[in-house]
């Protein structure tokens, strides 16, 4: 939990901290950043939308997030929007191919920037930073974060009861926020969906090192002089595989913006297809004592950490309410 924190503590405070900056961007500490391109890429936005444009500008995934203080993503995670509407709406595919229930008390479609690489333009991260909404988000994940019960299964953090339930993921978190803060603050928001090499820096120009060619093959190609990042270089041996791969003097492509419909269908696997989502227009009011007691009554047969992550939430909240 404590990550979520430092994220959304990052959102809240950069802008008012260092004023004198254009954009504001992070990345998980397993990425290297392509700095002069990134740099270029993110001037080349600005001259396309303006300094006043709030612009939301990273590694674009998607996922449902259960509104309220439930702190829990539920459908998506691969695919486009359909894909993660219809995991809304009539449940999805676990890894081990379960599948899990539908998710009605998710908001989405939610376009979210993955770690890899997230940015926002400064009047958006002003914007969020003066959000109450968000302030509070983050107020109520930190009294989570600091008396439930830590967890690295999603299953497992899925099952927590929902007075108690942690905040766990981060980039759909702030992603929701961001979703949420734009038609409440009557904003229009930018989302600009960048390249990069996700995961795994053995992707980076496979045909130069796998086939033994001269040239590249027109597919590496694209992404190796368009992406901004490599993601998921957690050992010495990752980082020197993705030194090795990724040829940094090779000319960039046409790094300016461009723009396309929501809704276009076939951009590429993550990319347009978004024709429709859904924001609660109030939070169910569930969150009392009575609630927090009956979550735990359900965990009676449970672990001793899932029974104590109850006890706990109903402790908060008898705190919190004064009961």
């Amino acid at each position: 939990g404590v990550v979520t924190e430092k994220s959304a503590s990052f959102w809240l405070s950069r802008g008012a901290e260092s004023p004198g900056y254009e954009w504001y961007c992070k990345c998980d500490d397993d990425t290297l950043v392509h700095l002069s391109r990134l740099g270029e890429t993110l001037a080349n936005v600005t001259r396309s939308l303006g300094r006043t444009a709030h612009v939301y500008f990273g590694h674009l995934k998607w996922r449902g997030w259960e509104a309220g203080h439930r702190f829990q993503a539920c459908g998506g995670g691969g695919g486009d929007s359909a894909k993660t509407l219809s995991d809304i709406l009539g449940g999805g595919g676990m890894p081990d191919g379960s599948r899990y229930p539908p998710c009605p008390h998710a908001a989405g479609p939610v376009p979210y920037m993955s770690g890899g690489m997230v940015c926002m333009s400064r009047p958006l991260a002003v914007a969020m930073a003066a959000d109450a909404a968000f302030r509070d988000f983050y107020e109520t994940a930190r009294k989570r974060n600091d008396r439930g019960v830590a967890c690295k299964r999603p299953e497992r953090c899925a099952a927590q009861p929902y007075a108690s339930h942690m905040w766990h993921h981060e980039d759909a978190g702030v992603g929701f926020n961001v979703f949420r803060a734009a038609p409440t603050q009557q904003r229009q928001v930018h989302i600009v969906p960048v390249p990069g090499h996700y995961n795994d820096p053995y992707i980076i120009e496979r045909t130069r090192w796998t086939e033994s060619v001269a040239s590249l093959s027109a597919e590496d190609e694209y992404w190796s002089r368009r992406a901004l990042f490599v993601h998921g270089i957690k050992t010495r041996k990752s980082y020197q595989e993705a030194e090795r791969r990724w040829e940094l003097g090779r000319a960039s492509a046409d790094l300016r913006l461009h723009c396309a419909p929501c809704d276009l269908p076939n951009t590429n696997r993550h990319n347009g297809n978004w024709r429709a989502a859904r924001l609660p227009c109030a939070h169910l009011r569930n969150n009392t004592p009575a609630a927090a007691a009956a979550a735990a009554a359900l965990f009676d047969d449970a672990s001793p950490a899932a029974r104590e992550a109850a006890k706990v939430g109903a402790a908060i909240l008898r705190q919190e309410s004064g009961a």
